[in-house]
């Protein structure tokens, strides 16, 4: 659902409210109720959201799609605020956009544990920013959603490759199953325009 089209659908069910509120208090109640549905749908569809960086480095897309995605969010709460006060909201503190909807693929042991890590200080950061205060314990959640593993390569035995006859072997090699994710961000991969270069075809 698209958020615009929330908002629309929302502040016309209000006005509407508004409009009848003066002939009928329990109709008007009706629509805020309604307005108030559309936007916790809406909501409950952003915490369901996944988003993967297959080869995710130390995090720094994911990071940037969960700012964005909390922003999102804070725009739904100031409209639920407007559509029914302080009490439609209240629901929110045990439900809410946190890093397990962040998901990573990472080849490098450090660079995914850093990653991990930045998730987290990047919600903890919004937390005290609009919160003022630490969020409930564990304030910090094992969701283990940053993967060690090569996301374009696996094959079966050991985790690096067999030699035979001096060559690299990938026993059963096939494409890893990623996870299930909504959207995929990140970098395309870049090997050097020179090394492109002296592989171009004559």
């Amino acid at each position: 659902m698209d958020w615009q089209l929330v908002i629309a659908t929302a502040d016309n069910l209000r006005k509407q409210a508004e409009e009848l509120a003066r002939l009928d208090r329990r109709a008007a109640d009706d629509l805020f109720k309604g307005a108030r549905q559309v936007v916790r749908s809406f909501h409950e569809k952003l915490c369901l959201t996944r988003v993967l960086d297959p080869a995710c480095g130390t995090g720094n897309f994911l990071y940037v799609a969960l700012e964005q995605m909390k922003r999102l969010e804070g725009e739904v709460i100031e409209l639920l605020e407007t559509l029914g006060g302080q009490e439609s909201i209240d629901w929110l503190d045990k439900h809410n956009v946190d890093p397990h909807q962040f998901l990573g693929l990472e080849i490098n042991p450090r660079a995914a544990a850093i990653a991990e890590l930045v998730l987290w200080i990047g919600y903890l950061q919004w937390h005290f920013r609009t919160k003022g205060a630490a969020p409930d314990e564990p304030i910090l959640r094992a969701f283990k959603n940053i993967q060690v593993k090569n996301a374009v390569l696996t094959w079966d035995g050991e985790p690096v490759p067999k030699i035979v006859d001096s060559k690299e072997t990938y026993p059963e090699a096939r494409r890893p199953d990623w996870p299930t994710a909504e959207f995929i961000v990140g970098n395309p991969p870049f090997i050097g325009a020179s090394y492109l270069r002296s592989h171009r075809p004559l």
